[in-house]
């Protein structure tokens, strides 16, 4: 199969923009109004500010993530499946580490509130 290397590039480019826009969209929305985002899932206070505060975080990852995935079809496109396999694979690895680091940095501010509050 030969590829025309300039209208791959075309689509490429414009891909990039598309997922750049849609994920600043996401972005804004995670950034500024996550709470109106939460109210499409759950009407409950509580679930609202806990969802709120992490979208407020986890928006920063879509401005990556859409451009992320153009790279990662042009890969596998231009028949390099192999090195998108383990470009995947290693963020896949790395967003479990950063969770679990995550995980136990709650745990452990968890413990210490307790900790406090038991020994008032």
């Amino acid at each position: 199969m030969r590829l025309c290397w300039a209208v791959l590039i075309r689509i490429f480019c414009l891909s990039v923009r598309f997922c750049f826009l849609s994920s600043f969209v996401f972005f804004l929305g995670c950034i500024c109004v996550p709470e109106h985002l939460m109210v499409l899932f759950t009407n409950e206070p509580e679930l609202i500010a806990i969802g709120a505060d992490y979208l407020r975080i986890a928006g920063w990852s879509y401005l990556l993530t859409g451009i992320s995935q153009c790279y990662l079809v042009i890969l596998k496109v231009i028949d390099h499946t192999a090195d998108a396999t383990k470009i995947s694979s290693a963020a896949v690895v790395l967003n479990i580490i950063l969770n679990l680091a995550g995980l136990w940095k709650a745990i452990l501010s968890l413990q210490e509130i307790l900790c406090a509050a038991c020994y008032r």
